[in-house]
């Protein structure tokens, strides 16, 4: 396989000046999606005229299809190899055999791993730059390798692989580049009914919550529901005359929200991202777990309270300029994908469950919340 990869290497491997099809690779879930939206926008700004791909996972399509720095966007299935369908593997396979190539493949925090890497490799890629740290046994890999100080943010990590790359990067502030996902006017429309339908008026202060957090180990991402009932009745105390609108996602279905539903909360569940992306937009506060909804909501500038567990707050919390992240300050945090993960508390994760509610309302009478 060494000889295979120095054999690609000897071939291609030359710095491309003016790479004309650039690839992205965005493999994992929803909240990295977004945080790669920054240095998309500015790998726009340093190479305008190329091709820009994006190959990313069919649940991530939304994040970036009407970004207008993104030129493709290519569904592929290799992120979970051992659970796709022979369909899914055939037209990932058909998709790789008929790729044109890449000048140049930006492997970030998100794409820097194993997976990405090969995918760079079978999509045609000619000169692969990566993230050094991201996964080091794999930096073979790579033509070149960008290593960057740790504990960084992953949106800052993402940005300065890229004004390591060769310089010419454009001087911007970093909060011009802040995450983003845009959305069109059948989403505005399907917001508007919702809340026509709930009899919700137009200068109704809306609170957005989202009590759960997917994917297989989103569990121990969550506040207690206990908390959540506690926190919706202090809201009701500050904004006696707003609404609470909840989100139940993929991976949520062991929540029982009738609880907030008798309180006279409304339930979404059948909106798609951009629809929710909408809805985040229309909302005066989103109030959350570190979950792919918080980095949407931080895209669209809404105030918000992010509450923190296991995982780093340091490097993947919500990247906005009215994002407050909160979290019970232990010996053992962060332990998020460490051998001793979630040992110390046997599972119960004490980080969330010393979380004390009137610490969340505190935050939230400090935001600047405002009826849009």
């Amino acid at each position: 396989m060494h000889f295979a990869i120095r054999a690609r290497q000897a071939r291609y491997g030359r710095k491309p000046v003016k790479p004309e099809r650039i690839l992205v690779i965005s493999i994992f879930g929803i909240g990295d999606a977004i945080m790669q939206t920054p240095v998309i926008e500015l790998l726009r700004m340093r190479y305008p005229s190329a091709h820009l791909t994006v190959a990313t996972r069919k649940d991530n399509r939304e994040v970036f299809v009407h970004n207008p720095d993104v030129d493709e966007i290519i569904i592929y299935h290799l992120e979970d190899f051992w659970r796709i369908s022979f369909k899914e593997l055939a037209q990932t396979i058909r998709i790789m055999l008929h790729s044109k190539g890449y000048d140049l493949a930006l492997l970030d925090v998100t794409g820097g791993t194993i997976r990405g890497k090969i995918a760079a490799i079978l999509f045609g890629a000619r000169y692969i730059v990566a993230d050094g740290l991201t996964a080091p046994e794999s930096n073979f890999l790579a033509d070149e390798l960008v290593s960057c100080r740790e504990k960084l943010h992953v949106v800052e990590r993402n940005v300065s692989i890229l004004e390591n790359f060769g310089g010419g990067v454009p001087s911007v502030s970093l909060n011009s580049l802040g995450p983003r996902v845009l959305y069109t006017d059948r989403e505005e429309k399907a917001v508007e009914e919702l809340l026509c339908r709930h009899r919700i008026k137009p200068q109704t202060l809306i609170m957005a919550i989202h009590v759960g957090s997917g994917g297989t180990l989103g569990i121990h991402k969550r506040w207690p529901i206990k908390r959540f009932l506690e926190l919706e009745a202090g809201l009701m105390k500050i904004f006696p005359e707003g609404r609470i609108i909840l989100f139940r996602g993929p991976g949520e279905s062991d929540i029982d929200f009738t609880p907030f539903t008798e309180k006279g909360c409304i339930l979404v569940e059948d909106f798609s991202l951009l629809e929710i992306a909408a809805l985040l937009h229309r909302s005066s506060i989103f109030i959350g777990n570190d979950s792919g909804l918080a980095h949407l909501a931080a895209s669209q500038d809404v105030p918000s309270v992010i509450l923190f567990g296991p995982t780093d707050k340091q490097e993947v919390r919500p990247y906005g300029k009215h994002v407050s992240v909160l979290c019970h300050p232990m010996n053992c945090q962060p332990c998020w994908g460490l051998p001793e993960y979630l040992q110390a508390c046997q599972g119960k994760v004490d980080c969330l469950e010393f979380l004390e509610t009137e610490v969340v309302l505190k935050a939230v009478r400090n935001c600047e919340v405002s009826i849009k």
